[in-house]
């Protein structure tokens, strides 16, 4: 079950197992194994309506351990690479730089322009704003 995987820091090649438990996850991926182990207790007392439902309107519920469902195996949890890696991908956000210049781009193109520098009568390139 395991696969091998490209990691971009070294040139070699590493093995990554397709189900991971909590300790791999912390040391691979530096998501901390007790948050997993509170959100599931959390999701259980909501479940279970051990909290109040005002204060479980306050618990955030985005995190690892609501969202993806473990593999319970030899008394630990276990989770697939996938979704641990999918999880991390739906949280990345883009640089403030990187959504400017594509606001900029957006915009030059809802106006019609080309580029984003145009040559001014003097022969030199200004940004468009």
């Amino acid at each position: 079950m395991n696969t091998k995987v490209k990691v971009k820091e070294s040139t070699d090649d590493v093995f990554l197992p397709e189900i991971l438990d909590l300790n791999q996850i912390e040391t691979i991926y530096r998501l901390k194994a007790n948050t997993i182990r509170r959100e599931r207790w959390q999701q259980k007392q909501i479940k279970d309506a051990k909290i109040r439902k005002k204060d479980a309107d306050l618990i955030d519920t985005s995190g690892f351990g609501f969202k993806y469902p473990p593999i319970p195996m030899y008394g630990k949890l276990h989770y697939y690479r996938k979704d641990v890696e999918a999880f991390i991908k739906s949280k990345i956000e883009k640089a403030p730089q990187e959504l400017l210049k594509m606001s900029k781009i957006a915009e030059n193109m809802r106006s019609g322009k080309k580029y984003l520098t145009e040559k001014t009568a003097n022969g030199k390139e200004e940004e468009t704003a």
